[in-house]
């Protein structure tokens, strides 16, 4: 789904699994490199009817580099919630079952989530929830170059080009309206600070 990426490589038979790693050429501020690689995805079908979808995931070593994690408590949200953040790398979860459209914003990087029009935006770019318009699941890496976007259990994925401003270390999420946060958690990534 991204355009970014560049010469992927799968690997299959990982403990059953299949792994993806791409190249991401991103515009980065530094003269050597200036790219990076994408975090490990694990590569799945999924029967949807009589299709098959090819789904993305983390892998799930992910889970070894996670520290604190700041988790919100589930119900309507109405106001705007804020968190301070250190100069590291993230993984944000949440989840939503419809209601007004959000605004996920993180070291200065914004997101728009709208689960009515089944679209995440960032900037001009925009990729699916499949949400349905109902029940809807977003899970980003934020990283000091980049935002990788997880939707629809990983029927959707890409990456956007985002830098990390670190005078801005903060979180934030803020309705448009009334919605249902089923869950929303914060956790810092350990072994990728700057």
């Amino acid at each position: 789904f991204t355009r970014r990426s560049y010469a992927a490589q799968s690997f299959s038979g990982v403990s059953g699994r299949v792994l993806r790693i791409a190249w991401h050429k991103l515009k980065m501020p530094c003269l050597s490199a200036p790219n990076q690689m994408s975090i490990p995805t694990e590569m799945a079908l999924v029967r949807e009817g009589a299709e098959w979808m090819l789904t993305a995931n983390p892998a799930r070593e992910l889970a070894l580099l996670r520290g604190k994690t700041v988790s919100f408590p589930a119900g309507e949200l109405t106001a705007p919630v804020f968190l301070p953040l250190e100069r590291a790398a993230y993984e944000l979860h949440l989840t939503a079952d419809g209601g007004a459209p959000l605004e996920l914003c993180l070291f200065g990087q914004k997101l728009t989530i709208d689960p009515a029009a089944d679209c995440l935006s960032f900037g001009k770019e925009e990729m699916p929830l499949f949400s349905g318009g109902t029940h809807m699941e977003v899970l980003v890496i934020a990283d000091r170059c980049s935002l990788e976007v997880f939707t629809g259990g990983g029927r959707a994925y890409a990456t956007f080009e985002a830098i990390a401003d670190y005078n801005l270390p903060s979180l934030s999420l803020m309705p448009k309206g009334a919605a249902h946060v089923t869950e929303f958690c914060c956790t810092q990534l350990k072994g990728t600070g700057v």
